[in-house]
């Protein structure tokens, strides 16, 4: 059963974590419009900040920044070293990045490796043109349980964004960040 909201597409791209002046080589394994997995073996605890730079082939160079939403401690089978799979949550990315995004079904596969000219999605719009009031996208996580989702509103500040988005929502929910965008 997906439990995501956004589908994955599956891919191999090279990538660099950096991570308190670390800088780690990883794998990005699949990628969506809310975050990525990652091969690597940079060892980082749950909600940690990590900026990624992605290699897309015939595009250049990606940079993002990420928070380690969980992690998975293992052994690579090949030579038994440490290693470990990164699910990171986007919480800033380029535009560019949003053009990678899958066109096509979550399960098919490599679907990032055949798209030669992505088309740009759209943005959607986080709020009005209203004098004094500024957009805020607030990531919000159950407190039983893995779901999140991301709310787009605007306020004139931080705290008031916080206040609107916890009157939307019951108290089983808890804000993990807010950003202005």
């Amino acid at each position: 059963m997906e439990r995501r909201n956004s589908p994955r597409a599956k891919c191999r791209l090279r990538c660099e974590l950096t991570h308190l002046h670390q800088r780690v080589s990883g794998t990005v394994l699949d990628i969506s419009e809310g975050g990525l997995s990652i091969h690597t073996q940079l060892e980082v605890e749950q909600g940690e900040l990590l900026l990624i730079r992605i290699e897309v082939p015939s595009q250049g160079y990606l940079e993002l920044e990420t928070i380690v939403w969980h992690i998975r401690r293992g052994r690579r089978r090949d030579s038994g070293e440490p290693c470990n799979l990164l699910g990171l949550m986007v919480s800033k990315a380029p535009a560019a990045y949003f053009t990678l995004l899958p066109h096509t079904a979550p399960d098919e596969p490599h679907a990032l490796e055949r798209t030669l000219e992505p088309k740009p999605r759209p943005l959607p719009d986080l709020g009005t043109d209203s004098p004094g009031l500024h957009s805020f996208r607030i990531r919000v996580k159950a407190r039983s349980g893995p779901h999140t989702r991301l709310l787009s509103l605007s306020a004139e500040s931080e705290s008031e964004a916080r206040a609107l988005a916890m009157s939307e929502l019951s108290d089983k929910w808890h804000i993990l960040e807010v950003l202005s965008a």
